[in-house]
């Protein structure tokens, strides 16, 4: 208030020659105005810089008008000089600011570390702003590590208060008395001023910069700024670099994971045996890269075959350990005599104490298979329920669990079953992944759905039973993501020779009648198969307005109008197109044979029956177990003899 002190100075003789008195300035800091004297506030935009004060021997009310304008300029005057200062300020904060943070900068470009650059960072500042001393701390895993600037005796004890406090607020925090130091870090001696702040990191561990002073020194809104400013550059660069190690670690990771599924993936057979009179196929999907579940493949130097499907509890590189291990006993275990429950009993011995270790068990099913006939044999150690289609009644058998998983107890009871497999049987082997997979409103697929297919795809081989697996897999889930391995291995009994199919599709329908364009699409398929003249084009399109109707058929009849799930696998010869249908909806109760139309009157509906016995050479409907419906079109080609 120098400049404003000097003014009334120069008023000074003005007042008294006119008054007789005197004029003064009271500053704010000063607070003491003599009494019987004019007072007038000298501020300007609600800021108060003081107080005129006036004494008059004369003419006092007649100058009072002008004591006050004389108050108010000054009040102006003040202001002004005020912002003049506080620009000045304001410019040379901005230039050290941005001279500081280009040093910064500079320094990035060199130093990589995060903790040795806020070291150096904070050299430059307390260079700059003249600060005593400067720390950097942070808490990894509980553990606080902290480094100054300059020697120092302050303790653990005392950084760990500090920080806890720094902790608690995302302000910076100033403290400029000694005795406020004191209060608030008790353990702290002799500090005078201190600034700090937490870094308000995002990928990074807690991390915090500080300021001290011992001398008498506080800091002002400039350094505040200033310390704000750097700390708002630290984080970003602390945050930036923590990110890329991130990155760098993770793609080692994945590296490191794409290997161990390599190897993983080599324990499976690389190529299926081949055992006269089956049909065999197999099939590994991992939620992750790797995973618990595995299948293998072992023939014993007689001949016979053994299919070992297992699942360890848990995924990821644990579960992968673990199953590489039960592979490895169990592939032990195969080559000594036994029934496959001896087989997972003496496995279990072996496995009990390292997995009970670990809290950990495996389920596994197993099958031995003779190098000749049509008797197997099978245990299954808590694993999924495997399914039987016996291709002749037909039915599907579900083939339950024989004894409890493998490690959980030193000694399981065994039992070996066997199945007599006939031409066309299919035996079912899978992980939970199969049935247990969710579509987007959380419901489960279920074992009647595998069943159904199982069903409708009885004619086809091994690897098209599997293929079709997968696709019900993917359709039922949706947008959904996995939660769980999928292991299918799949066995089929055939006859030899096999006439084998030119083309085959499945197809999965869950919904009502709009879905008989998907029928029609892939029937439309199997046009390239056919030749191209318009004779196929023809006979093909009239399979598609059988096959129609006789979704729609079904739809209307066995779920009453409502939305059901069809199974529909369309199978191509060299001699016949074969269609079968599986559903597990209401019986049928009206006659399958078609009932005569009166061209003269027709009716409004209730042709389907009456297309589908002009188009097809062969109808046939099947009730299985009381749960499918099976309906099975056929229809001779035309480019062959009879067709």
């Amino acid at each position: 208030m120098d400049e404003i002190t000097e003014l009334v100075k120069l008023l000074r003789p003005v007042w008294q020659k006119e008054t007789g008195g005197e004029l003064d300035f009271v500053s704010v800091s000063e607070q003491v105005v003599p009494a019987e004297a004019f007072v007038a506030d000298v501020s300007w935009e609600g800021e108060r810089f003081g107080w005129l004060v006036g004494t008059a021997e004369f003419g006092a009310e007649a100058k009072r008008p002008l004591f006050h304008t004389w108050a108010t300029l000054l009040g102006k005057i003040a202001y002004e000089q005020g912002m003049v200062e506080k620009s000045i300020i304001e410019l040379m904060i901005a230039w050290d600011s941005l001279s500081l943070l280009h040093e910064v900068a500079q320094l990035m470009r060199t130093i990589t570390d995060p903790w040795q650059l806020s070291l150096e960072s904070l050299r430059l500042f307390a260079e700059t702003v003249e600060v005593e001393n400067a720390f950097v701390a942070q808490i990894i895993d509980e553990e606080l590590n902290f480094s100054w600037i300059n020697p120092t005796t302050v303790t653990r004890q005392t950084m760990e208060r500090v920080t806890k406090v720094l902790q608690k607020q995302d302000l910076t925090l100033v403290l400029n008395d000694s005795d406020e130091c004191h209060r608030t870090f008790p353990e702290a001696t002799g500090w005078h001023s201190f600034m700090g702040k937490r870094l308000l990191v995002t990928a990074a561990p807690l991390s915090f910069i500080g300021l001290v002073n011992r001398v008498e020194r506080e800091f002002n809104a400039g350094d505040r700024q200033l310390f704000e400013n750097l700390a708002e550059q630290l984080t970003t660069a602390i945050d930036v670099e923590s990110l890329y190690q991130q990155h760098i670690r993770t793609e080692q990771l994945n590296r490191d994971l794409a290997l161990a599924a390599e190897v993983q993936h080599s324990f499976l057979p690389g190529q299926l045996p081949e055992l006269a009179g089956y049909d065999l196929a197999a099939h590994l999907i991992s939620a992750t890269q790797i995973g618990g579940d595995f299948y293998d493949i072992f023939q014993n130097p007689g001949g016979e075959m053994n299919l070992l499907l297992c699942d360890v509890a848990g995924k990821g590189v644990a579960a992968a350990l673990l199953a590489a291990h039960v592979r490895a006993v169990v592939r032990s275990e195969l080559r000594l005599p036994g029934s496959p429950g001896e087989v997972l009993q003496r496995a279990n011995q072996k496995l009990f104490e390292d997995m009970s270790h670990v809290e950990r068990f495996a389920t596994a099913v197993l099958v031995h298979v003779p190098p000749q006939g049509s008797h197997l044999t099978y245990a299954s150690a808590g694993h999924t329920t495997a399914l039987w289609l016996n291709a002749s009644e037909p039915a599907i058998y579900p083939l339950p669990s024989t004894t409890l998983p493998l490690g959980i107890i030193s000694e399981i009871d065994t039992e070996s079953r066997a199945i007599h497999l006939q031409p066309n049987d299919v035996l079912l082997l899978y992980s939970d992944g199969l049935t247990e997979v969710a579509n987007p409103a959380g419901e489960l697929l279920g074992m009647d759905q595998v069943a159904a297919l199982l069903l409708a795809t009885a004619a086809t081989p091994a690897t098209f039973v599997q293929q079709s697996l997968l696709d019900l897999v993917r359709h039922h889930r949706g947008g959904a993501q996995t939660s769980d391995d999928l292991t299918l291995l799949v066995l089929k009994r055939v006859d030899t020779p096999q006439i084998k199919p030119e083309a085959m599709r499945y197809l999965y329908l869950d919904g009502d009648l709009r879905l008989l364009v998907k029928v029609e699409a892939a029937l439309g398929e199997l046009r390239p198969y056919l030749p191209q003249t318009d004779t196929a084009y023809t006979w093909l399109m009239q399979v598609q307005l059988a096959a129609t109707e006789a979704v729609s058929n079904i739809l209307r009849h066995a779920y009453g109008g409502k939305n059901g799930r069809i199974h529909a696998c369309f199978l191509l010869t060299p001699h016949q197109l074969i269609i079968d249908f599986i559903d597990n909806g209401q019986p049928f109760q009206q006659p399958i044979s078609p009932v005569p139309i009166d061209l003269d009157n027709p009716p409004e509906h209730g042709y389907g029956l009456y297309i589908l016995h002009k188009v097809m050479d062969t109808i046939h409907y099947t009730r299985i177990q009381d749960t499918y419906n099976h309906w099975r079109l056929v229809r001779q080609r035309f480019d062959v003899p009879g067709g």
